[in-house]
């Protein structure tokens, strides 16, 4: 029975350790995804197609998983 809760609590662990990876990673994504409109968006604020161009650039840079 003991080796049975180990078994389950190790389990969990590495679990738990798969899902902290994968949020990290997904969030690291749209931290960059922001930092690259955020440039668009300074330093294009008057030259609208540009800035739309620039807005798609990013958007295929960083596609939305799922």
């Amino acid at each position: 029975m003991v080796k049975a809760s180990k078994l389950i609590i190790l389990f969990l662990v590495v679990l738990m350790v798969v899902f902290a990876g994968c949020n990290a990673k997904e969030t690291e994504m749209q931290q960059e995804y922001n930092k690259c409109t955020s440039v668009c968006s300074s330093t294009l604020e008057d030259d609208f197609v540009t800035l739309d161009l620039c807005m798609e650039e990013c958007k295929k840079e960083f596609p939305k998983e799922g």
